[in-house]
């Protein structure tokens, strides 16, 4: 609506939510709309059909683990923070050919992550397939997504070398999973975010800085 009014002005955001325009809204809002995300933040994945899958995936999850739910929970806080040991990858998960009929209580159980859209589906017992979302939507804008850049081992010895972030455009379909990450609250964090950007608006200016200006053509001849 204000876009006839001001159509010289470019609106920027940072960290921009998802769920919030229908695809074909989301691609108008591309010629004058700039989104700026970083990492693993969780708001760009955050929507209405995000949670709802992140919500069955938990639920797999519980049914598939044989650890007790308080371990679950609380094993992955440390997750989150240190990372999972190879060891726990390898004894956490049963075999899904086990007999349901001796742990009927941890028997596996397909949940599917889209059921259909009808009153049964909302008012089910079972919350697993409780869908409250009928029309998916999308991040508005075009979106550059910085990420932190894997250091070589040389580079990391040094404290010299490349750009500390990496920077590509991203589309809408890139935020529609809601991943549970360590640094998912973090880089969503305002200062986070300036920071990032400086960092790279700094480094961009050393590198151009650090170029040896030309030969003049006089001195070659």
């Amino acid at each position: 609506m204000l876009l006839s009014y001001y159509y010289s002005h470019v609106p920027f955001s940072i960290s921009f939510s998802a769920g919030l325009l229908s695809r074909e809204a989301a691609r108008i809002s591309e010629s004058f709309v700039f989104t700026v995300g970083v990492g693993d933040d969780f708001v760009m994945r955050l929507g209405v059909d995000s949670i709802e899958n992140l919500r069955t995936g938990i639920i797999q999850v519980l049914q598939a683990s044989k650890l007790p739910k308080y371990r679950i929970l609380l094993n992955g806080f440390g997750y989150a923070l240190f990372g999972v040991p190879p060891g726990d990858l390898e004894s956490t998960w049963r075999d899904e050919t086990t007999n349901p009929s001796r742990s009927p209580l941890l028997g596996y159980q397909f949940i599917p992550t889209v059921a259909a859209s009808t009153e049964a589906a909302l008012l089910s017992r079972n919350i697993s397939v409780r869908r409250f979302s009928k029309t998916r939507l999308f991040t508005a804008g075009r979106i550059l997504h910085i990420v932190n850049r894997k250091k070589t081992k040389t580079e990391r010895k040094t404290g010299k070398g490349g750009p500390s972030y990496e920077m590509r455009w991203a589309t809408a379909e890139d935020f529609m999973e809601l991943k549970v990450m360590p640094r998912m609250l973090m880089d969503h964090l305002p200062h986070n975010v300036f920071k990032t950007i400086d960092t790279v608006l700094n480094e961009q200016k050393e590198a151009k800085n650090d170029v040896a200006p030309p030969t003049p053509i006089t001195e070659i001849v």
